[in-house]
């Protein structure tokens, strides 16, 4: 399972800002949006009723997974070794930041 999927996963079951700001590619969003909105809307912890806020909580973790790691295959590399670095803990950190914001608009 991708990195993007275990982000979901986290957050259907959770920020720092970098300085520097996001530096992921428009391919590398792109292919986080698209699996995110996938696992999301077809993930059995995802209420039925909470389905169409996928895409506004996709664009969430998107924009604030970028702040908060800019560098996206280093990210990606840690989700798919496993590996609990300081990175993932603030990714799924994020799940729940999103989650709340979303959730309660």
């Amino acid at each position: 399972m991708d990195f993007r999927r275990r982000l979901l996963a986290a957050a259907a079951v959770a920020a720092f800002a970098s300085p520097a700001g996001a530096q992921w590619t428009e391919s590398e969003r792109a292919e986080f949006h698209r699996d995110c909105l996938q696992s999301c809307q077809t993930s059995p912890r995802v209420a039925e009723s909470n389905k169409p806020q996928c895409n506004a909580y996709c664009v969430c973790m998107g924009e604030e997974t970028s702040k908060a790691e800019p560098n996206y295959p280093l990210l990606d590399d840690d989700f798919r070794h496993g590996r609990d670095t300081p990175r993932v803990q603030a990714a799924r950190w994020l799940t729940a930041v999103c989650s709340d914001r979303v959730l309660s608009r």
